[in-house]
């Protein structure tokens, strides 16, 4: 803790040097003489309102006669070196001035024990120990109370949106996805009508000033993808250009927040990328911010919730005192992935945690080549929108279908009405028998595999031709994805047929009664 101060100092005294008045913090506190030394130094140039840096500190030393005893200008460096950020110097501070008051206190506690025969002596030592004791007391927790008594006359501030519906201001919201199924192009396309202030998906958004962090793709990729983002939307880049930041940080440490091992104890802490974004957020006015992506950002553990907890508040903090959001894209779950294209029910990788701590979330899933489905799978502010399909053609840009139109060359399939009627009939009869059938095509109570026994069921169809007419009966509305829970407590999807399904598969015979309740 004492280097991580020394180091803390040398990186920004600006930040770090008020923390040392404020917990008492002086060289007499530190228990290794070469921190002792170096403080020293930097103190007195704090004094003197001299800049402080590897060279100025030890050209100090060196005129004190200390730069030996100090450790010389290698240890300077490997001081600068150890601490990710100055903004944690009060909590090093306090640490340092904590362990000098519990060095002192066992001193003397000694020497109060070594000197009952000299009444004088005892009584002053016991007088110093009860005065560090007092000091080393951390000051009490103040609780923010929220106000209740004018709930029937104060008016509610409603919630302000971004992007209507999914993007909430003054949060986070996480968007996840498969690599390479589409996020970033799509964050890209939503930055892009911000910008102009159009809708994005039939929602719309707010104009303001925007910036898309890339850890994960070089600059130039961000280029050709804006360029055809651009040119399909038909927005001029000088204009995007007055409202969009486009910052490539894949040559840099892009960590915003890393872990650390205090005392054995794991800690989460922002580093100088962070600072430095921070920053930057402010000078430019930044109102939504979208990072890519979460695994070259977060340098710690996903699955242990505090991390991840403290993470996602370090990036609500950027945008927050604006009004503004951040939108933080990450991949999905290794189940998810493990599942080849299907749906999952949660979508996102590590500890609930990154469920938990955001208020929006979404999941780009590829239902089948060049179809996508955008999922929004929770929001603590208001209703969750419903999923959106999207065709994405070979040189375009992913394109909402519009789920009133008949589904794309059904009818040029002999048959191919007879066969959606049969599987929707299938699926209506075993949700009224509580045998779900799971929209993921992985799954053993998939479509093809739950109902390949039964007469009706078209079997010479392939099974990727049965999910192509589940899909065409979702987008039609006959049936639609239900989350539910299995016995486990998993969180699961099963299809569930719609009024709309019911009125079409009407006159076909059912083996069971009381169906219709599978409606609503």
């Amino acid at each position: 803790m004492e280097q991580a101060l020394c180091g803390a100092l040398l990186q920004d005294a600006d930040t770090a040097g008020p923390e040392l008045q404020r917990y008492g913090v002086t060289p007499q506190h530190c228990e290794d003489p070469r921190n002792a030394a170096v403080l020293g130094a930097i103190a007195v140039l704090i004094e003197r309102k001299q800049p402080v840096d590897l060279f100025t500190v030890f050209d100090l030393l060196g005129a004190m006669g200390a730069a030996e005893r100090a450790g010389g200008m290698a240890y300077l460096h490997q001081l600068e070196c150890c601490v990710p950020s100055a903004r944690n110097a009060g909590r090093y501070a306090e640490i340092v001035a904590e362990r000098a008051a519990q060095r002192r206190i066992t001193t003397l506690a000694l020497a109060v024990a070594s000197s009952p025969a000299v009444p004088q002596l005892r009584a002053d030592l016991l007088a110093e120990l009860a005065q560090v004791n007092g000091l080393r007391e951390r000051a009490p927790v103040v609780f923010a109370h929220v106000p209740l008594a004018d709930l029937h006359t104060a008016e509610p501030q409603p919630q302000q949106w971004w992007w209507d519906g999914y993007v909430p201001a003054g949060h986070v919201t996480l968007w996840s996805g498969h690599g390479g199924a589409g996020k970033s192009t799509l964050a890209l396309m939503l930055l892009a009508c911000m910008a102009m202030g159009r809708t994005f998906l039939g929602k719309g958004t707010r104009r303001g000033k925007l910036l898309f962090f890339s850890a994960e793709d070089p600059g130039q990729l961000v280029r050709l993808r804006l360029r055809r983002v651009c040119t399909v939307l038909d927005v001029d880049p000088a204009a995007l250009a007055e409202r969009l930041r486009v910052i490539d940080a894949t040559e840099l440490d892009a960590a915003l927040y890393v872990e650390q091992r205090i005392g054995g104890v794991r800690h989460g802490a922002t580093t100088p990328t962070y600072e430095a974004l921070r920053q930057y957020i402010e000078a430019e006015g930044i109102d939504v911010l979208v990072l890519d992506n979460a695994s070259d950002l977060f340098d710690g553990d996903e699955i242990v919730r505090t991390l991840v907890r403290g993470f996602i508040r370090s990036l609500a903090h950027l945008v927050r005192q604006r009004g503004g959001a951040a939108v933080l894209l990450a991949h999905v779950d290794k189940g998810t992935s493990r599942a080849g294209k299907g749906a999952s029910s949660e979508s996102y990788s590590g500890s609930t945690g990154w469920h938990n701590s955001v208020r929006s979330r979404l999941v780009l899933l590829e239902k089948e080549p060049g179809t996508l489905e955008l999922q929004h799978q929770k929001c603590n502010l208001g209703p969750k929108q419903a999923p959106v399909v999207l065709t994405w053609p070979e040189g375009g840009l992913p394109t909402m279908v519009d789920p009133d139109l008949p589904p794309p060359d059904a009818a040029a399939r002999p048959n191919a009405d007879a066969a959606m009627r049969a599987l929707v009939a299938l699926i209506r009869e075993h949700y009224a028998l509580g045998r779900w059938v799971s929209t993921s095509k992985n799954s053993t109570s998939s479509a093809s595999k739950l109902f390949a026994a039964d007469a009706r069921y078209p079997r010479h169809l392939k099974p990727s031709e049965v999910e192509q007419l589940l899909f065409e009966a979702q987008r039609a509305r006959f049936i639609e994805a239900e989350p539910y829970k299995n016995e486990g407590r998993k969180h699961m999807q099963r299809w569930r047929v719609t009024t709309a399904g019911v009125a079409m598969v009407d006159n076909l015979p059912l083996f069971a009664t009381g169906a219709s309740g599978c409606a609503s």
